[in-house]
């Protein structure tokens, strides 16, 4: 609703740019089955906390959604245009993974070489999902690149168990 939207509900906001950019014909592709999971928390008049959880389809399996290309996405569009669009999307992931990571004191320089041992992103998982993980699953400083590999294809798992598929990404390609 417009209340929403004007209330900055992020969830709406997402709903209301899928449905602009189908009616708009934009010339990217809109990923099939895309879906958040929405926790709400609501204070009970007895006092306790009531939790639950939903998940909420953004594009769901709707192969009506633009495409042009079997394999290209936005990403993709984005590493074929000029340098200064990917330095603009480094800094703002950079920013987004200092944000998050500032709880656990980290301050990431060059995402593209401090997430190869996998650890960051590890770090970056359970602070985005909630859990904690114990040091023993993983190799916090990893010697080799056996250790460093183990790291990514603990992470990746993480993010398969997140929801988030992996399509054309593996662990030993992001491992140097």
């Amino acid at each position: 609703s417009v209340e929403e939207i004007h209330k900055k509900n992020p969830l709406v906001t997402i709903h209301l740019l899928v449905a602009l950019a189908k009616f708009f014909n934009i010339p990217q592709t809109i990923p099939n089955n895309v879906s958040v999971q929405v926790s709400v928390i609501k204070m009970s008049p007895d006092g306790t906390f009531e939790y639950s959880t939903t998940r909420e389809e953004i594009t769901g399996g709707d192969t009506t959604a633009v495409s042009h290309g079997p394999t290209k996405d936005v990403f993709d569009q984005l590493f074929n245009e000029r340098n200064d669009k990917i330095d603009v999307v480094r800094k703002s992931l950079t920013f987004f993974v200092n944000k998050k990571l500032s709880i656990m004191q980290v301050d990431v320089k060059n995402i593209e070489t401090e997430f190869q041992s996998g650890v960051y992103l590890i770090y970056l998982m359970s602070i985005l999902e909630g859990y904690f993980i114990p040091l023993g699953l993983y190799h916090e400083t990893p010697l080799n690149f056996d250790q460093k590999l183990e790291n990514m294809y603990f992470a990746f798992k993480l993010i398969e168990e997140a929801g988030i598929p992996l399509k054309r990404t593996r662990a030993d390609e992001v491992v140097p």
